[in-house]
């Protein structure tokens, strides 16, 4: 049986959150999502996604500063990131 995929998706934008994981969930992939630089820390830490995207102009942490927070975590930091 093949692992089913992780993908974190982080942005303040309800509707952007929404259209993405309805997109990557039809494609059979396992979607947790983040509203803010902050919490996509934190969800990355503790879900160790596979696949990380990060909206930049986010509130708490911007996409860049939690890009760089979580390539210096250890478990994830050479986690594919996507930042836009």
């Amino acid at each position: 049986m093949t692992e089913q995929i992780t993908v974190l998706i982080a942005d303040d934008f309800p509707n952007n959150l929404m259209i993405f994981k309805l997109m990557l969930e039809d494609l059979k992939y396992n979607v947790i999502t983040a509203n803010n630089g902050d919490e996509a820390v934190k969800m990355a830490i503790s879900q160790q996604p596979d696949l990380i995207i990060l909206n930049y102009g986010m509130p708490k942490k911007d996409g860049l500063e939690a890009f760089i927070e979580i390539r210096k975590h250890p478990a994830i930091g050479k986690t594919p990131i996507l930042v836009d």
